[in-house]
């Protein structure tokens, strides 16, 4: 048997594998691109082959955070390895560098730290985001457009290179849309009691994980339970029956959201690292009024990066927000800086963190970014009578806009956006399945009356 004949053969027989588990089949492919994936690049930064993108660990340059926090999370693993348990848990650290740790004292007995010690906690990140995408998908349109969500998750570059990294974001990204999918059961699936309290304490736990992660991203996460809170009512009253089960999932969720703020002492521990003696700005707001929040947040962003350098990406640093008038004359360009940047312009410049490659790389993304943006258009009118569409669509929107309004480096709103960004991909695979059964389905009866012309030309 040929190359040929024999990739032919692969092909159909994980196709017939996808048919019968697909699951499995995202997993398996998964797994393999992810692992492929961060051995390049680890080979790359130990052989200085882009020494000024990948340092000798496999760090990139466009995740700095990794350099910043490495010996913090090695200190952890010695802790943990040489002091116990008891001492790790007890000492002061943010979640997720703590969960990697574990990994380096475990893994790390070799080479110590690099990325592919990470890899395995890496690696069930980004398949548990391959999973709650194709689950998501499915659950709103079909099987295609659940596998076209996938492959544009799985294979979209700066993703794949982010989830390879020492970052917080493939846990938030993992906690966002396990509440996200639990909210679009909640409208589609009629619960047991059971069913309702499972449903609520792990949708609560999410929020905790996003509190405790990244706590400026708190209000993103009331806004999507207000969206569903609404929408869950809104299926109540079309469907002219209660939902009692689905509303202790609700209640249990709200009062999360009520509680983990009059708390937020007890999860310090897990947001803070040892050398800094208090939150940073981004944790303290809470108690202050949503406009004043804002105004904090995006101040906090003043041109600089989190190691001191000035940034390159910086944008409409010179207006500030003295008052509510101000943040609602600014809303349409936050508009426009949340759905289209970086623009145009961006993308052939040469940023103080990636030389022009990265630029161009993020100029490509964004470009089929504005494409799946009008595909998504088609996508919210195909199921616009369906209300996880509207959960999706107002979910991606509140956090793109919110994003645009607080964010002035548009190479953290690129990276921050990845939790609002994958239901768009969903609502854009779901419009470009929709279109193409469109097209197939309008040449089949094109062909149909054609050959059926073609008989009646002949029996005449």
């Amino acid at each position: 048997m040929n190359l040929k004949g024999a990739s032919s053969l692969l092909v159909a027989k994980m196709r017939s594998v996808y048919r019968r588990r697909p699951l499995l089949t995202i997993v398996i492919l998964g797994a393999a691109l992810h692992l492929t994936c961060t051995t390049a690049i680890f080979i790359t930064g130990r052989f200085a082959l882009m020494p000024s993108q990948f340092d000798a660990y496999g760090i990139g340059v466009f995740a700095h955070d990794g350099h910043l926090l490495q010996p913090e999370v090695e200190a952890l693993a010695e802790t943990l390895k040489g002091e116990g348990l008891t001492a790790w848990a007890r000492r002061p650290s943010t979640l997720h560098l703590k969960l990697y740790s574990v990994f380096i004292a475990v893994f790390g007995f070799w080479s110590g730290f690099n990325i592919l010690t990470i890899e395995p906690l890496n690696l069930l990140y980004y398949l548990a985001i391959l999973i709650l995408v194709f689950r998501l998908s499915q659950e709103m349109f079909d099987r295609r457009a659940a596998l076209l969500a996938v492959v544009v998750t799985g294979l979209w570059p700066s993703f794949l290179l982010h989830t390879t990294q020492l970052l917080k974001d493939p846990l938030l990204i993992n906690a966002v849309l396990v509440l996200l999918f639990i909210l679009a059961k909640l409208l589609t699936t009629k619960y047991t009691w059971r069913q309702g309290v499972v449903a609520g304490v792990v949708a609560s736990v999410a929020v905790l994980v996003i509190w405790i992660v990244r706590t400026s991203m708190w209000d993103a996460a009331r806004v999507m339970v207000l969206f569903g809170l609404v929408l869950l009512i809104a299926r109540q009253v079309r469907e002219r029956r209660a939902l009692p089960y689905n509303l202790v999932s609700m209640a249990l969720l709200i009062m999360t959201i009520i509680i983990i703020p009059q708390h937020k002492t007890a999860f310090t521990s897990l947001q803070t690292m040892p050398d800094r003696a208090a939150l940073p700005l981004e944790q303290e707001v809470e108690g202050l009024s949503l406009e004043e929040r804002i105004k904090l947040r995006r101040d906090m962003f003043n041109g600089t990066d989190d190691d001191g350098q000035v940034s390159g990406s910086t944008i409409d640093t010179d207006r500030q927000f003295q008052s509510r008038a101000d943040m609602v004359s600014y809303l349409p360009r936050a508009v426009v800086i949340g759905f289209l940047a970086p623009f145009p312009n961006m993308w052939f410049a040469k940023g103080t963190k990636v030389d022009s490659s990265g630029r161009l790389l993020s100029g490509f993304e964004m470009l089929l970014t504005y494409v799946i943006e009008l595909l998504a258009v088609f996508g919210v009118w195909h199921r616009r009578h369906h209300l996880t569409t509207w959960l999706l669509f107002f979910t991606f929107a509140a956090g793109a806009v919110g994003l645009g309004l607080v964010v002035r480096n548009i190479g953290t709103l690129y990276r921050l956006r990845y939790p609002f960004w994958v239901p768009l991909v969903i609502l854009g695979a779901g419009g470009a399945a929709h279109l193409s059964s469109s097209f197939f389905a309008k040449k089949r009866i094109g062909g149909g009356e054609q050959v059926a012309s073609v008989r009646g030309e002949m029996n005449a």
